[in-house]
């Protein structure tokens, strides 16, 4: 296993949408060493508290957990209006799903005027200035991730308990400067966590540039890889779309 999959896995363990959680509280300050981040990170996961591992994070990447949010509820958006193609009752039932994300999205400022120039869609997995462009949109980042993981939640359908994913021994520390690395023992094997040493203090860190084009994760309805970029606040499509879409490509 390389070390780009091996820093994948473990923060798509952290960021897999299936199963995460929700939660608030903890302070922003950062910690005296990466053990110190790591087992507060560890121990607001134990809780449910996502707002307490929020502020376990760098800036940088608090603001990547942000944008992944902010992501997943857009492609959310466009699955369900992708669903009108299947028929009434399964545009409904699409739309159902996502009623309490979409009003999250709305309530925190993420609407179609906001993210007019963001433009968020699957292109944008494993850019960190894409993915964090569209964390500036939200008026309240840490209630934000909150309230949309802890629906996410609600959605899981007995997906497996993060915190079962993040526990283990952390060892093979390694510190350089401002910078450090440490593997630790999860259900996926060893997995590679990176750390930053911030005017705070440590704090984990996101590197998106090892985790590649899958790192933010999807829903486990939504395969990201398999949706066209669009407009996810555009109107849902009807079956006469589809009908020109088959057409169009009989054409060519």
């Amino acid at each position: 296993m390389t070390s780009r999959t091996r820093s994948a896995g473990a923060w798509l363990c952290l960021l897999s949408l299936s199963p995460l959680l929700g939660g608030c509280g903890a302070s922003s300050g950062g910690y005296d060493s990466p053990e110190a981040v790591a087992a507060a990170a560890k121990a607001a996961i134990d809780k449910k508290d996502m707002g307490a591992f929020y502020d376990c994070l760098t800036e940088e990447s608090q603001n990547t957990l942000t944008g992944s949010a902010v992501l997943v509820g857009s492609m959310m958006k466009l699955r369900a209006s992708m669903a009108a193609m299947d028929g009434p009752e399964a545009q409904a039932d699409a739309e159902k799903e996502t009623a309490e994300v979409t009003t999250i999205m709305e309530k925190h400022g993420v609407t179609e005027e906001s993210l007019k120039d963001a433009n968020p869609n699957p292109a944008m997995m494993g850019d960190s200035q894409a993915i964090g462009a569209l964390a500036n949109v939200v008026k309240d980042k840490r209630a934000f991730v909150h309230e949309v993981f802890t629906a996410l939640d609600k959605m899981k359908q007995g997906g497996p308990d993060l915190s079962q994913q993040f526990t283990g021994e952390l060892k093979d520390l390694k510190v350089d400067g401002d910078k450090a690395t440490a593997k630790l023992t999860t259900q996926r094997g060893e997995e590679e966590l990176d750390f930053r040493k911030t005017a705070a203090g440590w704090k984990l860190h996101i590197d998106m540039e090892k985790m590649g084009p899958r790192s933010t994760g999807a829903p486990p309805m939504v395969d990201a890889t398999e949706i066209p970029a669009a407009d996810p606040f555009a109107p849902p499509a009807t079956e006469e779309d589809a009908e020109l879409e088959v057409d169009s490509e009989s054409e060519k």
